[in-house]
């Protein structure tokens, strides 16, 4: 078993019983590093975070993990990460979201609605003309966008990034 996934066991007996989980797994042995980062279905706090990696930190000290030494870092993702985890759509319903998708387009839109299996996006698109350009008098005439309804399953989702807004 690898050390990430000797961690990532760690740490996922110390979440259990919560809405708290692991979004992501990084780092290796050769880096010395390894960070998990953590969410919930509300978020979750640096007390929290902080507590998980007391224990699993004091776990590794105790057993006799044949690795050389390393830090773990155990953090909440921060406002600009991309969401990794379906669970993570939940609390950004009414945000405005950036979805790159595998088919390598790219949506902006208020999240809607989640499902166990997709998303639901007010997408934004722009309006073409025939020779696939946008005109400046449609823009300036505001009929530039298209708001639709786009349903969008996390199968087809390479990642999405909440629009961050200072209004």
């Amino acid at each position: 078993m690898s050390l990430n996934d000797r961690v990532k066991e760690l740490v996922d007996a110390e979440l259990e019983g919560t809405d708290y989980f692991i979004v992501e797994v990084t780092g290796s042995e050769k880096n010395h590093k390894i960070c998990v980062l953590l969410d919930g279905l509300n978020g979750i706090s640096i007390d929290t975070c902080a507590k998980v990696s007391r224990s699993v930190s004091r776990i590794i000290d105790e057993d006799s993990f044949e690795a050389d030494a390393f830090v773990l870092e155990i953090s909440s993702p921060g406002a600009d990460r991309p969401l990794l985890d379906p669970r993570q759509y939940n609390k950004h319903v009414g945000r405005e979201l950036v979805v790159a998708l595998k088919d390598e387009r790219k949506l902006s839109g208020i999240l809607k609605e989640v499902s166990s299996n997709a998303i639901t996006l007010a997408a934004t698109n722009v309006k073409r003309n025939k020779k696939n350009n946008v005109s400046k008098r449609n823009i300036s005439e505001g009929i530039a966008e298209v708001v639709e309804d786009t349903i969008l399953p996390f199968d087809g989702i390479l990642e999405s990034t909440v629009t961050l807004s200072f209004k």
